[in-house]
Formats: structure tokens, sequence, C-alpha cells
């Protein structure tokens, strides 16, 4: 984790103490007394920090009363500029059973070394976050305003006394499972950056899994731990002005604007619920019915053959009449576009229900989304005929 003779610190994460206090009734009561002791300080979400491991072990005493297995533990070191320390981050053990075989796990500097080159300029210090799945449109949208809600809490003072930290980009890179930012941390200290790591902790928890969260490295051990493939997308961020007082021009929302070779005819399925984004375009028959799904990158082919698993198995249902009505007349296959990362097939859905086959559809499409790869959108129907 580091210099084992630097002071430990113990931080606790928000959501792990929501666990506890589900099965400890006054916790509340002593945190308080940790915090009347002076041992004890919290970070903006509730989380805590115990300043030593005699604080953090006796604290630890309360999860005693709770059902084993709740936490999971990490460590990571302070950046070289700052004062020598070294962090032990407590979260959820869910979180963690969730990323397996890959656990989550956070890098300040080069990962095994106790400096590094890299984490010496912290007027440009890069933050960044690998996501276990390439982030959708809606993501990276989210991401981006935890960021500049993160930059906003931090730009006049940091935590516990620290410094400021300044933004340097003006906006995220993604490109791959990688989003990068680079601040000027040169004024502030280690808790300011903890903080950050929370916010992105927490974003992976309630939003979208990330894996590894890395406080300053070089190219080659970021290509060695998060590889970045693809094209690369930015995402502005909102500067303190335009937080304050608002933009001139609202910054566009997911939805505004059509991702990257999603047809331009295709507008929003609003009669359709799902937590994938839905569109429909100009011609929708169920005599000729239409579906492409588009992907936040291009399968591999293991994904591909899951992908056709679940179609096939959607399929199956119905043309033994699962759907309701006769068996479906034609099904034309599966097929994958690499230039446009996507999917489609059509179909005769013959006598079939549409209340049945289309929500068993999206129910299938959204496992896959949650459990292989992201989903950018679902496409229904053809373009209009003129």
């Amino acid at each position: 984790m580091g210099n084992s003779y630097a002071p430990v610190s113990v931080i606790v994460a928000r959501s792990l103490l929501n666990l506890v206090e589900a099965e400890v009734a006054d916790l509340g009561r002593i945190v308080e007394s940790f915090q009347t002791e002076g041992v004890l300080r919290r970070f903006p979400d509730g989380s805590v920090c115990l300043n030593s491991k005699e604080a953090g072990a006796r604290f630890y005493s309360v999860f005693h009363r709770c059902r084993r297995g709740l936490a999971k533990e990490g460590g990571y070191r302070s950046l070289e500029p700052f004062a020598p320390a070294q962090f032990l981050l407590a979260y959820p053990k869910w979180y963690s059973d969730m990323l397996d075989p890959s656990a989550f796990g956070v890098a300040a500097g080069e990962i095994g070394a106790l400096s590094s080159p890299s984490e010496l300029n912290l007027q440009s210090l890069p933050l960044v976050v690998c996501f276990r799945r390439k982030p959708s449109e809606e993501i990276r949208q989210r991401y981006a305003e935890m960021v500049t809600d993160w930059l906003a809490s931090v730009s006049e003072h940091g935590i516990f006394d620290e410094g400021p930290i300044a933004n340097v980009s003006q906006d995220v890179e993604f490109q791959g499972l990688r989003a990068h930012i680079r601040v000027n941390a040169s004024a502030s200290g280690s808790h300011t950056l903890n903080w950050f790591v929370l916010k992105a902790l927490h974003f992976g928890i309630e939003v979208s899994p990330v894996g590894v969260i890395m406080l300053s490295a070089s190219k080659e051990s970021l290509d060695r731990v998060c590889p970045a493939a693809g094209k690369i997308t930015h995402v502005r961020l909102e500067s303190k002005q335009e937080r304050d007082y608002g933009s001139r021009e609202q910054p566009q929302r997911p939805g505004a604007t059509l991702p990257t070779g999603i047809p331009s005819d295709a507008v929003s399925y609003a009669e359709l619920q799902s937590k994938l984004r839905l569109l429909k375009r100009g011609r929708e028959d169920w005599d000729d019915w239409r579906v492409a799904v588009y992907f936040t990158d291009q399968p591999n082919e293991k994904q591909q053959v899951t992908f056709r698993e679940l179609i096939k198995a959607w399929e199956t249902m119905a043309y033994f009449g699962g759907f309701g009505g006769k068996p479906i007349d034609r099904f034309k296959g599966l097929h994958f576009d690499p230039k446009t990362e996507s999917a489609y097939f059509e179909a005769d859905m013959g006598s079939g229900d549409p209340t049945v086959a289309v929500p068993l559809l999206l129910r299938v499409l959204e496992c896959y989304d949650s459990a292989v790869l992201a989903i950018e959108a679902v496409v229904f129907g053809k373009e209009q005929l003129h």
C-alpha cells in the first residue's frame, strides 16, 4: 500500500455506513461520539475518515454487531508531494463481489511504486476512472455532471481545511473504458482527492460499475491497467460561472442529439417503457418489423455469441406461439454491422401480440445491457417511404 511507516487513516464510505445503519440503530450516536473525541471527520456526503488505525479498529467493532461479510477494504497511499499517508478505504463487499474476478481498487501514482515522476506535476494531475463496461451517452453525461459537482465543491476550499483544486480540463475525455480529466491540485491535499475517490466509487455503485480509480499514472501504466481503444469522445464540463448564473445556451441533454450511426429520422418512442433509450422510425409494420440495437462498442466474438443466444431464445418463443395468436411467419435472421456498432433483425410477427412480444424483448435487452455490453439505443421500424 506504500510507506509502512506513514500514518494510516481509515475511510468508511457512505454506502457501507448505510448498510451498517440498517442493523445498528445507534450508529449515529456512535459516529457523533467519535467526532466529539476528535478522531473522526465527515466528508460532504456523510462518509467518514478516522485519523488513525487504532480509531478505525475501535470503530470497526461496531461491525461485529452486524452480519458478517458487509465490508471490503482496499489500500492506497498519498501522492509524493503531499504529506506521507496511507488510506484504508472500506466499502460494501457486495460491490467487490459484483466486479469479481476483477476487484475494485484505487491507485496513487504508479502501481507498486513508492513514487513516480507522473505524480510530481500537481499543476496538471490526471484523474482517471476505468469503467467495467464502455459508458453509453447517458452515462458519459452523468459522469461529467458528477465531476462538475465535485469540482464545484472544492473550487474555493478543499476537504478538512485543505486548499482548493482548480479545473484544468474543459471536458471529460472518454475512450474505451476510460474517463480522464486533469486538475491543478498544487494548493490542495490528499483528502480532497479522497473526496473524488468517494464520488467516483458511489457513481460506480449507483450508476455504472467502476473498476479502478487512478490518481496520477503514466500512459504506460494506464494502458496496462485500463486500455483505451476506439474513438475519443468529449463531454463538456460546466464552468463555475455557468453553475452559479446559468449558461446562455442550455447544455444538451441525452436525447437532444443522436449518437453517431443512428438514423437521423429516429425519434423518441415514448409509448414504450424501458430503462434503455428507445427510438422509432417513420414506418413500423408488424408484418415487416425491424429492430436495430446500437451498442456503445462493437461486440467482440464472445459478446456476439451471447447476444445471438438471447435473441434466439426470444425467437423460439415466437415460433411456438409464446406471444399469443399463431406462431410468427418469418424471422430473417440476426445481423451485426461493425460500421455502426449495431445488430438488427427483421420479422413478420403475424398475429403475435405486441403487448407480450415487445416487453419480453426489451427485458432480454435490458439484461444484456446490464450484464454484458452497454446498449446505446434500440431503434424500431424502417425509414418512411415517400
